[in-house]
């Protein structure tokens, strides 16, 4: 009970001096931070208008992101695995079906739902902006892994690849993402394959 007490009465003052230097430190924060958000704001309602060609600009959240040395050393692509049970799916199905089921997916506006996934990123004043891609070719983003050729039934080698692929640059210029198809994978003699998916975390 006494040590309770004595707790309580400590941490008063603590308390007060924290509640004292955030009352101190958030007025100066705002007045540092207004003029930046002020001057957002107006390059995102001019850019239509004098940069017709962008896209979006970046929220500040995939902004922190976007500032990763994404073109020569990455720290935060993302990998996603599927593990599919039949290998009788062609790659120009898995084409097929990202095309229509993801690239060409539309919202309730009937605008795309992913336009970001044929664009790559730019900068305009300071601040980043999405652009299309006028090279942009399926092809070259859903490709079949060199390894397919190889069958193979050891699980290290397939963690080995997702762990390449999470330190792999990007193109500077071109779209954030990118899909390996590989192949032949033995499961208990039963054959299966992977779709590897890999982006930069700010997509």
């Amino acid at each position: 009970m006494g040590f309770a007490i004595v707790r309580t009465i400590l941490s008063c003052p603590i308390k007060l001096v924290f509640s004292t230097l955030l009352c101190l430190i958030a007025p100066i924060l705002f007045l540092m931070m207004a003029p930046i958000y002020i001057f957002r704001w107006i390059v995102f309602h001019i850019a239509p208008y004098l940069r017709p060609r962008l896209g979006k600009m970046l929220t500040t959240r995939s902004t922190v992101f976007a500032v990763d040395d994404m073109y020569n050393k990455p720290n935060f692509n993302v990998i996603v695995c599927f593990t599919l049970s039949s290998n009788f799916l062609s790659l120009d199905k898995v084409r097929e079906e990202f095309t229509d089921k993801i690239l060409n997916a539309k919202n309730s506006s009937g605008g795309l739902l992913y336009p970001e996934l044929k664009q790559s990123v730019t900068s305009w004043l300071g601040f980043l902006f999405w652009k299309p891609d006028p090279t942009f070719n399926l092809e070259d983003h859903i490709t079949l892994h060199e390894k397919s050729s190889e069958p193979t039934n050891d699980m290290e080698t397939v963690k080995t690849i997702i762990r390449e692929m999470s330190l792999q640059p990007f193109k500077k210029g071109k779209c954030l993402w990118e899909i390996k198809v590989l192949w032949n994978f033995l499961d208990n003699q039963n054959e299966k394959f992977f779709i590897i998916f890999y982006l930069h975390l700010h997509l």
